[in-house]
Formats: structure tokens, C-alpha cells, sequence
């Protein structure tokens, strides 16, 4: 049920999925590295092979969740899959081969906040020249008003979507410590401490948003 709740939590989620399959089209080429951090089910690195089926692309996933790797590793789509190598671990804790386009779709910002900036370094040393990175997050209004309306839309957003009231709360309850996320502008800072020059914001849906940084 993964797949079908997440796209009831976060506005424009599918949206987010299709963007960075055609994005991945601009930096993907004959023997790229595709790298996905927090593959979840897979579907971002399905849809990003679809679209790019007349080249030879080597997909390396990374996802900490066992559950999640096993589930992907099931899925007939999977087996469609020419190269693709599955790192069952953290960001923190590999090293990244050098590559061509990198994603991070929303998981970024479950890490540590000590580590955000070592792991976004981490991305830029890995990617070649002209390489490709997708940063979707969560992100804060950048000032208490801001904020608030962030927080009211997402919850009337939830209500359409057939959350219950209780549900709202419980999940606001199991992700406090867990996700940690940032102003748009402390993130930006962070992309060009970590060497970015190009950075472009190519996607927001009321406090979630999509920016695209290039080597």
C-alpha cells in the first residue's frame, strides 16, 4: 500500500515521479550510472528505465528498508531491468561510483542533520561533469506565517484525500524526531556549500518541492 498512500500524503506526488523520468533523459545517456537514494518500490527507477529503453543504463539503488528491497526485487518490472545493482544500507554509510543523474526523492530528509551536508557533497563528488541531481523535499515556509499556511493546506489537502482526523494526528506523532526538513533557502545553501553552481527549483505543490542541481 506504499505507493497508494504516499500519493494521498504528498501533493503531486505522480507529478514528481513523471518530472524526474523525463528529467533523466537530459543526463542519461549510452552506459550512464542512475542512482536512486530510497528506491521505496522501485517505481522512480521502473519508470526512468521505461523511458529510456534504447540505452544501456546501469541503475544502482540504494534503500535501508529490507521490506522494500525484497518487495522490489518480486515486482515482474524488476526482472526487465538489464543492470541493476540493490545496496541494502544507508547513504551515510557507501560510496557512490561516479554517474550521470542522481535522485533523492523525499529521503533526504529523514537523515541526520549533521550529515546533510557530507551527504550532498557525497552526491556532487559522485556525479561526472554535467551530471544531474533531483533533491524533492519537504520544506519549511520561511517565516511562522508561511508556515502556517503550509500546514493548513496540506491538512485540508489530507481531508480530500480521506484521511481521518485521528490519522492526521497519528501520523504528524510518528514522524516528529524522524523527518527533519529545511527552508528552501538552508537547502539551497547547502546544494552550493557542497559545490552546486546550477541550481534550479523546477517544482513546488505547497510545501514540497523539487530542485534541480547540475555539475
Amino acid at each position: 500500500i506504499f505507493d497508494t498512500h504516499i500519493s494521498r500524503s504528498i501533493p503531486d506526488y505522480h507529478h514528481s515521479i513523471e518530472l524526474i523520468s523525463n528529467l533523466s533523459t537530459y543526463f542519461l545517456k549510452e552506459n550512464s550510472v542512475c542512482i536512486d537514494i530510497g528506491f521505496s518500490t522501485g517505481t522512480l527507477i521502473e519508470k526512468i528505465n521505461q523511458i529510456n529503453l534504447d540505452k544501456n543504463i546501469n541503475f544502482i539503488g540504494i534503500e535501508p528498508e529490507i521490506k522494500m528491497v525484497n518487495f522490489f526485487k518480486k515486482k515482474k518490472s524488476f526482472k526487465k531491468i538489464k543492470k541493476i545493482k540493490i545496496i541494502n544500507k544507508t547513504i551515510e554509510n557507501i560510496k557512490l561510483i561516479k554517474s550521470d543523474f542522481i535522485i533523492s526523492n523525499f529521503t533526504i530528509q529523514f537523515t541526520n542533520l549533521n550529515n546533510r551536508g557530507k551527504i550532498l557533497s557525497k552526491i556532487y563528488n559522485s556525479l561526472n561533469i554535467g551530471g544531474g541531481f533531483v533533491f524533492f523535499e519537504k520544506i519549511y515556509g520561511n517565516d511562522p506565517f508561511f508556515e502556517k499556511i503550509f500546514n493548513d493546506m496540506l491538512i485540508d489537502f489530507k481531508v480530500k484525500q480521506k484521511f481521518s482526523e485521528q490519522e492526521i494526528i497519528s501520523k504528524n506523532k510518528a514522524i516528529r524526531g524522524i523527518m527533519r526538513p529545511l527552508r528552501e533557502e538552508d537547502n539551497l545553501r547547502l546544494l552550493k556549500k557542497a559545490g552546486f553552481k546550477k541550481v534550479q527549483v523546477i517544482n513546488q505543490k505547497i510545501n514540497f518541492q523539487g530542485i534541480l542541481a547540475i555539475k
